[in-house]
This record gives structure tokens, sequence and C-alpha cells, in this order.
């Protein structure tokens, strides 16, 4: 394969801003991403932000498929040369976040469980990580190159300030774990920030779910919650950290969540203190108290 950085300097390749293009240059961080990955060969992988291609030519020698979906289409002569003697990769130039991945997938792939790679844009990386969970997908594993920050937040404990709504969302989907940290000159051009690799390891039942017709009612087995009860926990988690420097009682009553008198009782049932915040609760903990309160 030709170098990608050579490449894109022969085709007078300009990164924009406005995509948070970073691309990743060196040979051993690339590999060592599909190595945390875990691809096997009949593995099909979903890359999200291909960029100039290092990283899909690496994972297009070690999975049985790669279909890269990059939003720039004036990178697309540059993936071509790149990527030109990979017959196992598909181009899709697409907004990820607007794109049907779930149809591509039920249409293209509707019995395989798929791994998800990618160097994601800093700029959207929460809507990109939320899109792939929400939509119950047949997805494996997500493995992404986030800003470092983001990563922390992503497996952090309860009572710590990198603790949050999107630490519970990652929590209620998959386990997550830091697989390598990321220095910034690695990249063209290199960010301002340090980045790590996440590896976040889907639970089995929410992929079990995506392969069937999912019903209003239908049970997510994890914790045995219906897709109303769902939807209602992450109202109640949202307002549980929109203010996190307010007690949960009045961070709740003040989004109407349910008055001042439901929520003590609430968690005098759970055993926890009224003047708790939401960030010293467990993800076990507020489904207990989403329940309670979705009784009201």
């Amino acid at each position: 394969m030709k170098d990608a950085k050579k490449i894109l300097q022969e085709h007078g390749f300009v990164l924009k801003k406005k995509f948070g293009q970073n691309f990743i240059t060196n040979d051993t961080v690339l590999m060592e991403i599909v190595n945390q990955a875990q691809i096997q060969p009949d593995d099909r992988v979903i890359e999200i932000g291909p960029g100039a291609g290092a990283l899909t030519a690496k994972l297009a020698i070690a999975a049985k498929s790669v279909t890269a979906i990059e939003i720039d289409s004036t990178l697309q002569p540059v993936l071509e040369e790149t990527l030109q003697d990979y017959k196992n990769v598909e181009l899709i130039f697409a907004d990820i976040l607007k794109w049907d991945l779930k149809k591509y997938l039920e249409q293209k792939y509707p019995a395989e469980n798929m791994k998800v790679v990618a160097n994601l844009p800093y700029y959207i990386t929460t809507p990109i990580i939320m899109k792939l969970l929400e939509e119950k997908l047949p997805l494996q594993s997500i493995t992404i190159m986030v800003q470092k920050e983001v990563a922390d937040r992503m497996q952090a404990q309860p009572g710590g300030k990198d603790y949050g709504a999107l630490t519970l969302a990652i929590a209620y989907y998959a386990k997550a774990k830091i697989v390598m940290t990321v220095p910034p000159h690695i990249f063209l051009p290199p960010p301002k920030v340090m980045s790590a690799v996440i590896h976040l390891q889907l639970k089995q039942s929410s992929r079990q779910q995506s392969k069937m017709a999912v019903l209003p009612e239908a049970v997510n087995s994890n914790f045995n919650l219906s897709e109303k009860q769902e939807k209602w926990l992450f109202q109640v988690i949202g307002a549980a950290f929109e203010q996190r420097r307010k007690t949960l009682l009045n961070a709740l009553a003040n989004k109407g969540i349910a008055d001042k008198e439901q929520i003590r009782q609430a968690l005098g049932t759970i055993d926890l203190p009224e003047n708790i915040r939401g960030e010293r609760l467990s993800l076990e903990d507020f489904i207990q108290l989403s329940k309670l309160l979705a009784k009201n």
C-alpha cells in the first residue's frame, strides 16, 4: 500500500477543520488499534471516518470485509488509490449521523454481528457513540479513538468528576475499557489534546434484541426494562446530571420528574439519603429509582 500521507500530498488534499480531520500516520498505532479491536478473519467491520485509508487498509487485511463510511466526498480519489489493492472494502460517502446504518445492516448483513472501529472526530464523538448504542444495532464491539478526557468519562466510577450521563449510558449498553493512550504527534495534524482508544464490548442481550423486530414493550434483559422504562431511566439520569451540583432531590424536582415528597419516598425505599447527589448513584441505583418514580 502506498503511504497515505504521500497520497494526500499528491492529490493536494487540504485537511478540513469543520470535519475534525486528524489522520493517524503511525503504523505501530494503527496495528495496535486492530489488535485491541480483536479483529478476526471472519469479522465484518464498520469503520467510521476512514480519512486517508491508513487504518482501513490494516482492517481489510485482518477482517473478512470493511464498510468504510466517510463524510468528506473529496477524499474519494485518495481512498480509491490508497485502497485499490483491497477488494473487500466498500466505500460509502455519507454523514453517519444521518445515514441509515440499521437499514444497511439489515439488508446486507442480516444474520451477522459487526464490529465498529473508528478514529472519531472529537467534536461529534458523543452523538456518534449514542447513535450506535441507542439504535441497538447488531454490534459485537465498538473500538474507537477519542479524546482522552472523553474516554475517562466513559469508564468512570461513581463519585468522581468524570462520572456522568455518558458513563451511565455506556454502562447500560456495554463494558468499557481504555486499552491505549495516544500522544498528539502520531496524528496529521497533531491535536492539542491526548487521545485514547477505548473498547466497548456490547452486552449480549442488546445484540440479540437488535436481530428481531423491537416491539413497544420489548424487554432489555440486561436489566429487565421495557422500552418505556428505558426511556424513563435516561430522562431521570439526564435530569440528575443537568444540574449535577444540586442534590438529586432538587435536580429531579426542578426538571418535573416528580414532586419532592415522591422523590424522598423513592430514595428512602432504596436506602439513599435525600441529600445525595446523582454522581453518587450507580447504574443499578438509577434503575431502581426510575422504576419507583415511574409508578407515580
